[in-house]
């Protein structure tokens, strides 16, 4: 039996939000998937700017899995980091700006790889295990990444501090670079049986 499950996290962060990676894919429709390759353009922000608000731009990212259950002892997640350009915007252009907006995309990235990474190491011992297994690590994930955008903003003041703001890409990409392993979309978790 294969069930389909969709979730979805969704985090609004000052000048952004964070997402999931689907391998090999540069682009699907109205978003971008993270690529190292693939770095974001002004053309890639089709938002319309809030004119209300105080930044000069925001980069939406969401992170998106989906959950297949093949049998009671087997589980796999598909994780993507994706840049929403209906969602993200710019009032003003500028290389500096430019790769303050890529990193916050990165930072979404390196918490879709952590993610992975707490699933890849989660035993889970029945299915009804799985559901209240998710909520908590998308909720670690949701703090985590707030706090490390709202840092990153702060240390930076947006991306305003060109020496902090290459601190934070030597940092990310290193970080970035330590889960390598965890790049790829699919995660597998097999169901530990307990002994009797």
């Amino acid at each position: 039996m294969k069930v389909l499950f969709f979730t979805g996290l969704l985090i609004l962060i000052g000048l952004s939000s964070f997402s999931f990676q689907i391998e090999n894919v540069a682009i699907i429709e109205d978003y971008i998937v993270w690529n190292q390759k693939r770095k974001l353009t002004w053309d890639d922000f089709q938002g319309k700017p809030d004119e209300k608000s105080t930044h000069k731009a925001v980069t939406s990212t969401i992170i998106r899995s989906m959950v297949n259950i093949y049998s009671d002892s087997i589980v796999d997640y598909d994780f993507v980091c994706l840049f929403e350009k209906k969602d993200s915007w710019k009032k003003v252009q500028s290389v500096n700006l430019l790769n303050h907006e890529q990193l916050h995309f990165d930072i979404g990235e390196l918490t879709t790889r952590k993610l992975r990474k707490e699933f890849l190491e989660y035993k889970f011992t029945s299915l009804d295990s799985i559901n209240p297994m998710i909520n908590r690590i998308f909720n670690r994930a949701t703090i985590r990444l707030e706090n490390l955008g709202n840092d990153y903003d702060k240390e930076t003041n947006h991306g305003t501090i060109v020496e902090k703001q290459k601190i934070w890409q030597i940092k990310i990409a290193k970080e970035l670079k330590e889960l390598d392993r965890y790049a790829k979309t699919r995660v597998v978790i097999k169901r530990i049986k307990s002994k009797q």
